[in-house]
This record gives C-alpha cells, structure tokens and sequence, in this order.
C-alpha cells in the first residue's frame, strides 16, 4: 500500500514536471493586430491638440486684447486708405434690416 501511494506521487509529480515544461505555440497570429495598432490613422495622440489649442488661446486673447483690437482697427484703416487711393470701392451694399442692426 505504501508502495502505490508512493507510485501515485511520483506518478502525478512526473506529470505536472511535464506539463509546466510543455510550450505550445498560440494559434492565434498576433501580428496582424500589432500592426493594426501602429499604423492606425485614427490613432490618439496628444500632439493633436496643438494646434487647436494654440488656435483658440488666440481668439481669447483677440476678444480680450485692447491692444489687438486697436491693431485690428489701424490695419482695417491703412487698407481702407490704399484701397480707395487705387480705385477700390470697399462699400458692400447691405440689406436693409442689416443696415440697420450694424
């Protein structure tokens, strides 16, 4: 009796050595999706935001900027200038309701 007991342990000792040693390859071929993954244009990234973001940090600063606006309205005033010395009308004709609400 002690003699099989012993057999049965060495028995299941051999088979789980065996088992932990045994390296199957996966069947399912991951290098598709890894280079799905590198190569997605739709990709996040962080990058991307700045631009936009540059973008509209300058529109507040031209809403809030007395300095930018009084620029805006120099830079309109210089073109106005040079356009009519040249011949240029800048006189858009409007609609009514515009005209009035301008």
């Amino acid at each position: 009796m002690k003699g099989l007991s012993a057999f049965i342990i060495l028995l299941f000792v051999a088979i789980s050595v065996s088992a932990q040693t045994e390296t199957e390859t996966d069947s399912i071929d991951t290098s598709e999706f890894d280079k799905y993954l590198n190569e997605n244009p739709y990709r996040f990234r962080p990058t991307q935001l700045i631009i936009p973001g540059l973008l509209i940090g300058a529109g507040f600063i031209g809403l809030e900027s007395d300095w930018l606006k009084y620029t805006n309205n120099e830079t309109k005033d210089e073109l106005q200038e040079h356009l009519q010395k040249s011949g240029w009308t800048t006189s858009v004709s409007l609609p009514r309701w515009q005209q009035l609400t301008g």
